[in-house]
Order: C-alpha cells, then sequence, then structure tokens
C-alpha cells in the first residue's frame, strides 16, 4: 500500500494545469520502471499525458481528477492511447485525497510551485 501524505482536502485551493512535457514524462516512467504488471495512479492527471506514456509502455493506469473539463479531455486521450485494451485506463472525477490507492503499484503527481504558479 502506498502512503497518502496529507489528510486534508485542498478542494477549495486553486491549482492551475501546467501540461507535463511527454519526453520528461516518458523519462519518468523509464527510471521508475513503471511497464507491463503495474497500475499508474496519476493524482491530478490534467489532460493525462504521463499516463498516456505508462499506457505506451505496457502498464494500465488510473487518472484522478476534480476538473471535469480535464478529466474529459484525459478520457479521450487515453481512449486513444489504449488502442484495443481501453480497459486499461480509468478515470476518476474527484478529489486526489479522497482516492483509494490500494490497487496502485506506482502513483505520480506533479507541483509546479505556490498552488500551481509556475517556478520560473
Amino acid at each position: 500500500m502506498l502512503p497518502l501524505l496529507a489528510a486534508a482536502s485542498f478542494a477549495s485551493v486553486d491549482v492551475s494545469f501546467v501540461p507535463t512535457k511527454s519526453a520528461a514524462a516518458r523519462a519518468a516512467l523509464v527510471w521508475a520502471n513503471v511497464g507491463p504488471g503495474d497500475t499508474l495512479y496519476e493524482l491530478g492527471c490534467g489532460d493525462g499525458r504521463v499516463a498516456a506514456e505508462a499506457l505506451e509502455l505496457g502498464a494500465s493506469v488510473v487518472c484522478v481528477e476534480r476538473d471535469p473539463e480535464l478529466a474529459a479531455a484525459a478520457a479521450t486521450h487515453l481512449l486513444r492511447a489504449a488502442g484495443s485494451r481501453p480497459e486499461r485506463a480509468k478515470v476518476i472525477t474527484t478529489d486526489l485525497f479522497e482516492v483509494d490507492l490500494s490497487e496502485a503499484t506506482a502513483a505520480c503527481a506533479q507541483y509546479s510551485g505556490r498552488h500551481g504558479e509556475a517556478t520560473g
């Protein structure tokens, strides 16, 4: 079981979506040895770019996104990335602090500055 390092919900915190570059996502996933047999939970997935890279590496993915528009974009992106195996991808529209991570073998979340502001 992966530890969740926060106990409170931050639903009122305004966090901006900043897309992750595909090359950076792939490099991190390769470094973490994510691949077949893994289930990656991407917390605050935005449009699902990191999860899509994990799918290409053979992992199953669960994207968690509280913004319904971004969750819909992630679902579209993952359906395309999953190809003939759509059962390997799932999107949950909820606060990331409400998610059970017991099925995760890997998890990722990005933070870009104070409350989502770019760090430069």
